[in-house]
């Protein structure tokens, strides 16, 4: 999300097991919580996933929604090195102007990781529809530094950022190799959270609900009760 007022970039980490989830509901909580006017998208993209970028938005005033433009941009703007060359080449004002790029791109992994390959990629492509609209470097400016004011990481109101690293080491999740001859190549859930508190589901939608709880976690204490 870049905010061409404040002069403001905010990224958001995307879980490892977030990619099987529902994006619909995540969207919506992402353009209710930050209202942008506009939306860009690769050409590539999953068609579910282009139709919840398209849904209206419930604004809370007395039923009152609104849709936000959504513009289609090549897929190569968010190839994945050219997106993280872009992301290594910001420049922000507590960095010196004289810093060469990899002391930037180093400067700038410490604030966002460079793993978070979706993000990235998302952040870089973003950054390459602000200069080809003169939001932010021009066209001339080929391979200048991107000056922005902040560079943010952000999260949805009320849901717990748990990155692939927590979700390891606290077992949340664990993937083992089935141990049939039938199931060979296909993965099952191993002794992990999960998969003790699976088995408590009655069916496969009580399952995958339970699994959305976890990758997601809330920080509602009002909301955990209304849970239990």
């Amino acid at each position: 999300v870049y905010d061409a007022e404040r002069g403001v970039l905010s990224v958001a980490e995307a879980a490892e097991h977030e990619k099987d989830l529902p994006v619909a509901p995540v969207l919506q909580l992402f353009k209710y919580q930050f209202r942008p006017t506009r939306i860009i998208t690769p050409s590539r993209g999953d068609e579910r996933f282009t139709e919840a970028l398209e849904a209206t938005i419930d604004l809370g005033h007395g039923g009152e929604s609104t849709t936000i433009d959504v513009e289609v941009l090549p897929s190569s703007d968010y190839s994945p090195g050219p997106a993280a060359a872009r992301v290594a080449n910001i420049l922000l004002p507590d960095m010196s102007s004289a810093m060469s790029m990899q002391e930037r791109a180093q400067y700038i992994s410490s604030i966002v990781s460079f793993d978070e390959t979706v993000m990235i990629r998302a952040a870089g492509g973003l950054l390459a529809y602000l200069t080809k609209n003169g939001l932010l470097n021009s066209l001339d400016d080929d391979g200048a530094p991107y000056s922005i004011r902040s560079l943010e990481n952000v999260t949805l109101d009320g849901i717990m950022t748990v990155d692939q690293h927590a979700h390891k080491a606290l077992s949340v999740f664990e993937s083992d190799r089935h141990p049939s001859f039938q199931g060979i190549g296909v993965k099952k859930e191993g002794f992990s959270l999960f998969g003790i508190l699976a088995g408590n589901c009655a069916s496969t939608p009580g399952r995958e609900l339970l699994r959305q709880w976890l990758i997601r976690p809330v920080n509602s204490p009002d909301l955990i009760e209304d849970r239990l």
